[in-house]
């Protein structure tokens, strides 16, 4: 069965000069004590958007296909806002109390999709249901049909969603009621159009009760460093999980990403692809994540330091390719992440709908010692690579089993002779063919 989501193959060049961009470094901050998020670019723009990472409290998506989702900002320690699912539905309303959250579960957001937001993280056997609300179909409006409390510092507050509107503008309708003396419950409207008609979420603050524009267009950003909670193994042996505040990247829907590891950045460009067949998901929006660096070992001024040959391959909306590698990480101090990046080249659409190859891209070429390709499929299958020589005779061939993610293949055409060549790649029922030259 075809899998939805698609998968990148990547296979990059022994010789990176001949076909590739040089390094360059660059750093961003999150300023002392981790209090901005930055939104950054792969391209030259660099980081496009520092924004105040506590001026909001819950993020609300602007696309049905997130799954309406509703993302809380933990922040450090996983404290900064509070979810408590207190089990009670929507006409408990009037009789709920502070109290309830003795019995309550705490509620995170996940941190491989923009749909994993903490208030859908309340499982229910309806596919209609969305943690919070339930679709109507006949109408396209979610209705809330769940209260919960949420902590925001000292403040505490019911809260449910009483409607989503979710087509165009995508309008929310939100019930809170803070708990306090005056006991008063508000109502707030945030629509989607026209000032987040091209945003992944709009913002909300609780205390203020003001909707946010925190986030640049979503065409101009391919990652977010943030702090976000992360299930990570801790403590002596036996390591168990638990969730902790971590901070890393983040990438925005839409950007493919593969880390190499334990390999030397351009060593991962040869054979790379023994690496790859463990990769996460392609879509999973934490595969840079936070696991890049080190925490110090001893006493102060003891700093981070790297994980050794470790990087990340980064295929944005343009379809260019990028190799990410960290450099440094000032931690809660300075805030400051340094890394570098280079350009690798771009992939070639493939205009049919029905093949499950949908971009690529051979480089160097020509070729000397080795040969390399990149290219995206619509499904986890076998795929072969078979050369034939101008006489369409098959002179190499070799076959691997996909899997999710980014996967390396290096292609040895040392024992080529020179001339020129047809590569013939295949994923399932689908193929391409690409002329190469070897050239010594």
């Amino acid at each position: 069965m075809k899998q939805i989501l698609s998968i990148l193959f990547l296979l990059t060049l022994a010789s990176f000069g001949a076909s590739g961009q040089a390094w360059t470094n660059d750093t961003i901050t999150m300023n002392p004590g981790l209090s901005q998020n930055v939104y950054y670019q792969m391209s030259s723009n660099g980081s496009v958007k520092n924004e105040a990472s506590t001026n909001w409290h819950l993020a609300l998506s602007l696309s049905i296909s997130d799954s309406a989702s509703i993302f809380a900002n933990h922040g450090a320690g996983n404290e900064f806002t509070k979810v408590y699912n207190i089990h009670k539905a929507a006409a408990d309303w009037n009789n709920i109390v502070l109290g309830d959250t003795a019995n309550a579960d705490a509620l995170y957001n996940g941190s491989e999709s923009w749909h994993q937001g903490a208030f859908n993280d309340n499982p229910n056997p309806s596919g209609f249901h969305f943690g919070w609300g339930v679709y109507n179909p006949a109408d396209n409006v979610i209705r809330g049909d769940s209260v919960f409390i949420v902590r925001t510092g000292t403040a505490h507050y019911k809260f449910m969603v009483d409607s989503l509107v979710s087509q165009a503008p995508y309008t929310w309708h939100l019930r809170v009621q803070k708990f306090d003396l005056i006991g008063m419950t508000q109502t707030y409207t945030v629509v989607g159009a026209p000032t987040y008609s091209d945003r992944l979420f709009a913002y909300f603050n609780l205390d203020s009760g003001q909707d946010l524009d925190r986030e640049p267009a979503i065409d101009d950003w391919d990652l977010v460093f943030a702090t976000y909670p992360e299930e990570v193994f801790g403590g002596p042996p036996p390591q168990q999980l638990a969730l902790y505040a971590v901070t890393g990247a983040l990438s925005n829907k839409g950007i493919l990403v593969s880390e190499v590891q334990k390999m030397d950045v351009d060593d991962a460009f040869n054979d790379g692809y023994n690496q790859f067949w463990n990769a996460p998901p392609a879509k999973a929006i934490n595969t840079i994540g936070w696991d890049w660096k080190n925490p110090p070992m001893g006493p102060p001024p003891a700093a981070y330091t790297m994980v050794d040959s470790l990087s990340y391959f980064i295929k944005n909306k343009a379809n260019d390719i990028y190799q990410l590698q960290f450099l440094g990480y000032g931690g809660s101090t300075t805030g400051e992440i340094i890394f570098r990046k280079r350009l690798l080249g771009s992939v070639v659409a493939v205009n049919d709908v029905n093949n499950q190859i949908e971009d690529y891209k051979l480089f160097p070429n020509p070729a000397n010692a080795s040969a390399n390709l990149v290219f995206t499929a619509n499904e986890a299958a076998m795929a072969n690579i078979t050369i034939y020589d101008f006489n369409g005779r098959a002179v190499k061939s070799m076959n691997k089993q996909t899997s999710n993610g980014l996967n390396a293949w290096n292609i040895n055409t040392s024992e080529l002779a020179n001339g020129t060549y047809i590569i013939h790649l295949s994923v399932g029922d689908g193929f391409v063919k690409e002329k190469m030259t070897i050239l010594r």
